[in-house]
């Protein structure tokens, strides 16, 4: 898995042309992780743990997911997201 961290304003300017942006993000719109076929060519956007991504950055995403989680906590810890994401990717290119 290619992977790059990106500290800035318009994150969409790496993105190759060809690639879909998927933010993870517990978002009012956001999508189950597990229920969302995730494309295979995909950028993967994750905030910061205290203020996540900017609305104007998921508005700008062909997706936003969010990872299902039972018990009073709504979020886990952003590299164990990521993680939890990365996999679910795996998993679904493998199963293709």
């Amino acid at each position: 898995i290619d992977w790059q961290i990106v500290d800035s304003e318009n994150p969409f300017d790496f993105v190759p042309t060809d690639y879909q942006t998927f933010a993870l993000e517990t978002f009012t719109n956001a999508t189950n992780i597990y229920k969302t076929n995730l494309p295979s060519k995909m950028v993967l956007l994750v905030g910061s743990e205290n203020d996540g991504l900017p609305i104007s950055i998921l508005e700008q995403c062909q997706g936003v997911v969010y990872i299902p989680l039972s018990g009073k906590v709504q979020s886990m810890n952003v590299s164990q997201a990521t993680a939890v994401a990365a996999f679910e990717w795996v998993r679904q290119m493998q199963e293709s």
